[in-house]
């Protein structure tokens, strides 16, 4: 069975992913849940409108101690699975490992965080996207309507039968 491939390009730089076996991509799942822990914890926890919410949630997300860990964690995980291809200073095209002991992971990404950003990204979703969409369906399925939604889902009391 040939495994498909996912191509991300940024800039003049081209990435070739594969998926990562089972094993990787349940650890990745585990390293995920727990970044966005204190997210979730932060917008349960704060009072007020949809954007305080997120705000707290954010702000505690970033203030964790764990989020560099997280973070680097899902790359080493996420690193050994991609190509990189560019073309160097002569116009001939180069490809190298972006993880593993050929890895230039530290070398391509120096400076250069918001590619990184953008691969990790990429990765997360390209592994673990119909996890984290059956997740996301499954929360939304969990969650009590607002009082807006329930408002306009109730129905009027049946009218008083007339006799007489």
């Amino acid at each position: 069975m040939a495994a498909e491939k996912k191509v991300l390009t940024i800039g003049s730089v081209t990435y070739v992913m594969r998926h990562a076996p089972a094993s990787t991509a349940l650890r990745a799942a585990a390293t995920l849940a727990n970044g966005l822990a204190p997210l979730i914890n932060g917008y349960r926890r704060a009072s007020g409108g949809d954007a305080s919410k997120v705000m707290l949630g954010v702000a505690e997300a970033l203030s964790d101690p764990g989020l560099a860990a997280n973070v680097e964690a899902l790359c080493n995980a996420f690193s050994p699975y991609t190509q990189v291809i560019w073309r160097d200073e002569k116009g001939e095209e180069r490809s190298r490992d972006l993880g593993g002991e050929r890895g230039i992971f530290d070398e391509h990404f120096a400076g250069r965080i918001d590619a990184l950003m953008t691969w990790l990204r990429t990765a997360v979703e390209y592994d673990l996207g119909g996890f984290l969409a059956e997740a996301k369906a499954k929360l939304a399925a969990m969650r009590p309507p607002s009082a807006s939604e329930a408002g306009s889902k109730s129905e009027s009391p049946p009218a008083a039968a007339k006799t007489g």
